[in-house]
């Protein structure tokens, strides 16, 4: 929704991301994600599970499907899923429509 009201083009440039501050501050919140997040917080999503839906995508390089298994395995009781559709990612669509059409296992 936010995009929408977002008139992208003038609003962002693909200028402006290559702009020294720009890259900087991508430098640093990349750097410090990776020092912080090295952990899963399985206390939090233990007493927050309820309200939580994960989503997992077979072609995503960065979080592998291993990773699906073990919170499958860890959270039995959660809401968790894996896209199986080829050639696209499965987190696009929920950011862009409002019905998805992806296979989704759970």
């Amino acid at each position: 929704m936010l995009l929408r009201m977002i008139n992208v083009q003038s609003e962002f440039s693909f200028l402006n991301a290559l702009e020294p501050f720009c890259l900087i501050s991508a430098a640093y919140l990349g750097s410090q994600e990776m020092m912080e997040a090295v952990k899963r917080d399985n206390e939090t999503i233990k007493e927050q599970v309820p309200k939580l839906t994960f989503y997992y995508d077979t072609t995503d390089g960065w979080c592998p499907k291993a990773y699906y298994e073990d919170m499958k395995k860890d959270f039995p009781e959660g809401d968790i899923r894996l896209c199986e559709k080829k050639n696209t990612s499965c987190i696009y669509p929920l950011f862009f429509t409002r019905s998805p059409t992806w296979k989704l296992t759970g």
